[in-house]
């Protein structure tokens, strides 16, 4: 008797959002003819971001990604206390958001 194992590597299926949910932004995006980094919708994204954390909207910074996020932390400050003092800071504040 043959036992057949399961092999199969169990992924998490994504999610992505109707083309109803996202269509105004495509059209505020082709509106405003910004098709990169810096357009009026990541300035509104990093204001709402400031205002959420009560904290002066030139001090935050969206990135492509978590990676190019902890890089660019980590190489502003120069005191490696502070900079995990300030990690764990941004790992909370990411746990109310979540």
């Amino acid at each position: 008797m043959t036992i057949k194992k399961n092999y199969d590597i169990p992924l998490k299926k994504i999610s992505l959002p109707q083309y109803n949910e996202v269509a105004k932004y495509l059209k505020k995006i082709d509106l405003n003819k910004i098709y990169t980094n810096y357009g009026p919708l990541v300035q509104n994204l990093e204001m709402i971001l400031a205002n959420h954390f009560k904290t002066d909207p030139k001090k935050v910074i969206i990135t492509s990604n978590g990676t190019t996020s902890l890089k660019t932390i980590l190489t502003s400050i120069k005191n490696k206390k502070q900079s995990f003092e300030y990690l764990f800071k941004i790992y909370e504040n990411l746990k109310i958001l979540g």
